[in-house]
């Protein structure tokens, strides 16, 4: 939750947030499942696409790590990644559908009996499914969603990423 609070907020620079891609890459390759459901649960993957994308020009390490976490994904068969990413960000990924490792993470989904879709789709939070054409976050400039993937042990941040609480200000947008 505050590590996608920390990416849609205006402090997030190109290399910190290839730090942060490097995180998620960390996490996706030890396959934990319940840091797997994290993950769409909070709906991770948007914003760092979103960012990705503003930069799809640049070849840089962000660009590197994104690629390398579709390839993560594909080649560990992560089902439930594999479903997020079709499911939840293919209209997002539009933009990067001429780059291979994004092709094939779509392509595994297409090739996948229906018996596992039907199970990853059954896996992913409500407000993340597709209903119809298009998913439901396909037109959210920022991830508001994430306020119900805050534990209640976390603080919930304002819409710019800092932790008002902590900082000893009330929590005001």
């Amino acid at each position: 939750g505050k590590v996608v609070a920390f990416l849609a907020s205006s402090f997030c620079t190109v290399h910190l947030a290839s730090s942060v891609a490097r995180f998620l890459k960390a996490i996706v390759m030890t396959r934990d499942d319940a840091l797997t459901k994290q993950i769409v649960k909070a709906n991770a993957f948007k914003v760092l696409i979103d960012i990705f994308l503003r930069n799809i020009e640049k070849y840089n390490l962000l660009y590197s790590t994104v690629l390398a976490i579709f390839e993560v994904i594909k080649r560990e068969n992560i089902r439930l990644l594999i479903g997020y990413v079709a499911e939840c960000l293919r209209d997002n990924l539009q933009p990067a559908m001429h780059l291979e490792s994004v092709r094939t993470v779509l392509d595994a989904w297409e090739r996948m009996p229906d018996t596992y879709k039907q199970t990853v789709l059954e896996s992913l939070p409500p407000d993340l499914r597709a209903s119809g054409p298009s998913p439901p976050q396909a037109g959210d400039p920022e991830p508001q969603a994430n306020t119900e993937a805050a534990s209640d042990s976390e603080v919930v941040t304002a819409a710019d990423g800092i932790d008002r609480e902590a900082a000893g200000s009330p929590v005001t947008p």
